[in-house]
């Protein structure tokens, strides 16, 4: 695996931030940049995508102006104050849920501890770093009450731009559950990426490994459909390969 956009000049972003950051962090973001474990997203310092979206500096300088009018307006939901306020969170990672791991800057940085928030949630204070954090999470051996159930098998996702092609199908006369199977074994080898269910519906993501490619396997109220991020020349070629898979789960491809 080679990380994106994980190591640089971590004194010119210090001095950018007027703060020294944890030891374990740095060492973090050099071993693995940015990208995802499971659902949540590290933030590197030297992010170079167009939005800047996981880039901990320019996440960090706009924080308080992001959140103005919303802290307006219910400052109850915000239990701390945010960064470049003194005693304030600064955020290093964030999840698809809404929650956002942060440290409360106080004391010598090293001893920073871990913030869990969601604005619709609250806030879950853990005294470690960032890397016992994510370890102990990870692990199962940490409780983390704000975040979603971890990963059966922990993994991570370097981030690379893709694009993503979806492809509707009918519901088929095969079960949910075997039609998966015959998709992952139709795209083998493929990895565990974990899976949803709520609401009448269920999400099944897998990784197909040669390809590169993250799929999605949605089934249930809203209809059924393949979603798959893959790398943008691969596009074109995705919705043929699906239209096959379609064809060895039961299923015809819908128009779009």
């Amino acid at each position: 695996m080679t990380p994106v956009d994980a190591d640089g000049d971590w004194g010119f972003v210090e001095s950018s931030l007027g703060l020294r950051l944890p030891d374990d962090y740095k060492d973090l973001a050099r071993r693995y940049g940015v990208g995802s474990f499971d659902d949540m997203v590290l933030w590197s310092p030297f992010d170079t995508s167009a939005h800047g979206g996981f880039n901990l500096v320019v996440q960090a300088h706009g924080l308080v102006d992001f959140h103005y009018a919303l802290r307006s307006e219910y400052p109850e939901d915000f239990p701390y104050p945010l960064y470049p306020e003194p005693g304030g969170l600064l955020e290093w990672a964030g999840s698809g849920d809404g929650d956002y791991l942060c440290w409360l800057i106080e004391g010598e940085a090293n001893n920073w501890p871990v913030i869990v928030w969601n604005i619709r949630k609250g806030t879950d204070r853990h005294d470690v770093g960032a890397v016992d954090l994510l370890y102990g999470y990870l692990s199962g051996q940490r409780p983390v009450q704000m975040l979603r159930s971890p990963p059966v098998a922990p993994w991570f996702e370097p981030y690379r731009v893709r694009r993503q092609v979806i492809v509707n199908m009918t519901e088929g006369r095969l079960p949910s559950a075997e039609q998966h199977q015959l998709l992952r074994e139709f795209l083998s080898p493929t990895a565990d990426r974990g899976a949803w269910e709520g609401y009448g519906d269920r999400q099944d993501h897998v990784k197909a490994l040669d390809r590169d490619w993250l799929i999605t396997h949605n089934t249930g109220r809203n209809g059924h459909s393949i979603w798959v991020d893959c790398p943008p020349e691969d596009a074109d070629h995705v919705v043929g390969v699906m239209r096959q898979a379609a064809h060895i789960m039961q299923c015809k491809v819908l128009p779009h």
